[in-house]
C-alpha cells in the first residue's frame, strides 16, 4: 500500500495487520469437519459423452479435455480428421473438451468460440455428407451479453453451407459473426444457463 501510494483507512490497516484475519492453512481446526468432493469435471463429461456414442455403436476417438488454441485453427484440423474417417469408412465420434480461443477483428460480431469453431468447421467440411457436430459451452452461455437468451453454442451437419448458400458463410466468419450465421441458418443451440461449468463440449459424428 504504502508502494502505490494509497490513502488507506486506520481501520483497514488493523484488520489487515490482526494475525486473526490471517487466511487458516493447513492442519487448522476450521478444516475439521470440512468435506470436499469433486461432483463434475471436463474428462467426467467426455467420459459420459464417449459411453453414450459407443452405446450408439460409434468408435470414439477421444480428444482430451483441455484442447486449446485458435477455435478456427482447431476447427480445420477436426475437419481433417473427420473426413479421413469418413474416406476410411469409420463410423466414429470425435469428442473433445478445452476452451479454445478467438482473435476479434470486428468487434460488432457476434458469437462465442464454441459458435467460432462451428462456422469454421461447416466451412472445411463443405457440406460433406454423413458428418454432423455441435460444439457448446457447458455452462449455456457462448459469448453474449449474459441473457438467457444467448446462445450455448452452434450445430452443423451436411446442409448447414448447402442449406444457406445465399449467405457468404466466410464472411461471417471473417467479422466473428457466427450468431448471426447460425441465426440465419437455424443453427444455434439455446438452452439458457445450466448453472454449471465443465469447460467447453464438441463432438464429431461420422458416419459411413
Amino acid at each position: 500500500m504504502r508502494a502505490l501510494d494509497l490513502a488507506v483507512p486506520p481501520a483497514v490497516s488493523a484488520a489487515l495487520a490482526d494475525p486473526a484475519n490471517e487466511t487458516p492453512k493447513p492442519g487448522d481446526p476450521a478444516f475439521a469437519s470440512a468435506e470436499y468432493r469433486i461432483v463434475a469435471t471436463p474428462a467426467a463429461a467426455l467420459a459420459a459423452a464417449a459411453t453414450v456414442a459407443r452405446r450408439d455403436g460409434y468408435e470414439v476417438i477421444d480428444l482430451g479435455d483441455a484442447v486449446t488454441g485458435e477455435a478456427r485453427d482447431i476447427a480445420a484440423a477436426h475437419a481433417r480428421l473427420a473426413r479421413e474417417a469418413r474416406e476410411a469408412g469409420r463410423r466414429v465420434a470425435i469428442i473433445s473438451g478445452g476452451e479454445l480461443s478467438v482473435t476479434v477483428r470486428h468487434r460488432e460480431g457476434r458469437g462465442g468460440r464454441n459458435q467460432e469453431y462451428a462456422l469454421a468447421l461447416a466451412l472445411a467440411l463443405d457440406g460433406a455428407e454423413g458428418i454432423s457436430a455441435l460444439a457448446a459451452d457447458t455452462d449455456g452461455i457462448d459469448g453474449g451479453t449474459g441473457k438467457v437468451t444467448d446462445p450455448a453454442g452452434a450445430i452443423v451437419h451436411a446442409a448447414t453451407l448447402t442449406g444457406s448458400r445465399h449467405l457468404d458463410a466466410q464472411k461471417f466468419l471473417d467479422t466473428n459473426d457466427a450468431t448471426s450465421f447460425f441465426e440465419a441458418a437455424d443453427g444455434l443451440i439455446v438452452r439458457g444457463p445450466t448453472h454449471t461449468n465443465v469447460n467447453d463440449f464438441r463432438v464429431i459424428l461420422v458416419d459411413a
